[in-house]
């Protein structure tokens, strides 16, 4: 069951919709890619994380960045989108009580989600094709917050190598995954099975712990 849903943001209405599972066990705050760059939240790997997600019994909150689709505003450079992102965890909190909270981003959303961490409720996170080499994620050496990664092997935004090589400062790392002969939008042009499968095995290292 889906529900549109505008959230109170700190630059006005943001878009978002709500998908809540059958018999949720928790829930998840999805962000999508670069605003400037065509990134919403109907992107194409959000919606099938999104899906991933409900098959896993969690209900999940995707939405729309400031200045992208309904919400108000304009791009920020990051700075007010992670309170956006705050905004859209708020009312997850709010609407599920109790159940744990993970958050997930892609692309862009992935650094959303890194800088979010110090001050999340969160109990983990899933950054997907973080892009490393242009964005400050220093964040993630310090993280308790469990962290699951995945990446394509093609990715030249993204690139495996330079993820591969951070990520051994990263305590918090559950699970790495490259998916192979994928580029940034890992796979979906092309049905994204392999992504599918590797955002469940993501998700269900997360929930093991």
């Amino acid at each position: 069951m889906s529900e549109t849903l505008t959230l109170d943001g700190p630059a006005g209405p943001l878009e978002a919709i709500w998908s809540e599972a059958a018999s949720p066990s928790r829930c998840a705050v999805l962000a999508h890619p670069h605003p400037l760059y065509g990134g919403t939240m109907d992107n194409a790997v959000v919606r099938t994380a999104e899906s991933v997600l409900l098959d896993l019994e969690t209900s999940v909150l995707r939405f729309n960045f400031r200045g992208v689709g309904r919400s108000a505003g304009k791009h920020d450079g990051g700075a007010g989108e992670v309170l956006d992102l705050a905004t859209a965890e708020q009312a997850v909190s709010e609407r599920t009580p109790g159940l744990p909270l993970w958050l997930i981003g892609y692309s862009f959303g992935s650094v959303m989600v890194a800088r979010r961490l110090p001050e999340t409720t969160a109990v983990a996170a899933t950054l997907i094709a973080p892009p490393v080499s242009h964005y400050d994620l220093s964040a993630l050496t310090t993280t308790t917050k469990t962290l699951t990664v995945i990446c394509g092997e093609l990715d030249d935004i993204a690139p495996p190598a330079e993820i591969r090589a951070r990520t051994g400062n990263w305590p918090a790392l559950a699970s790495l995954q490259e998916l192979p002969g994928v580029a940034h939008d890992l796979g979906t042009a092309a049905g994204g099975q392999d992504l599918e499968r590797a955002l469940k095995s993501a998700f269900e290292a997360m929930t093991a712990l």
